[in-house]
């Protein structure tokens, strides 16, 4: 990428400010962060499939704790990725 200052929702001067290092690895946080929280997103959804079908067919009773689990590792690898951009961009 020539600028990784161009992915930074940030008004022109202050986007300025920001070094072209910070911006990659905001850049690189970003990604991962995405790609891990897309993981559990469909693991989720896949999951609740599954159990809604056991459910359906009477061999279980719920869905049990297993997507609560995923909800809160989803919601944790968010705060994550908000946490880290903010000190990344802060630490100009």
């Amino acid at each position: 990428m020539d600028d990784p200052r161009r992915i930074i929702s940030a008004p022109e001067k202050e986007r300025k400010k920001i070094q072209p290092a910070t911006a990659e690895a905001v850049r690189m946080v970003t990604l991962c962060s995405l790609l891990v929280l897309k993981i559990f997103i469909l693991s989720l959804s896949a999951y609740m499939t599954y159990k809604n079908v056991q459910v359906a067919l009477g061999l279980t009773a719920g869905i049990g704790w297993l997507g609560l689990v995923f909800c809160i590792m989803a919601a944790a690898t968010s705060f994550y990725l908000g946490i880290r951009c903010l000190l990344l961009i802060g630490s100009k």
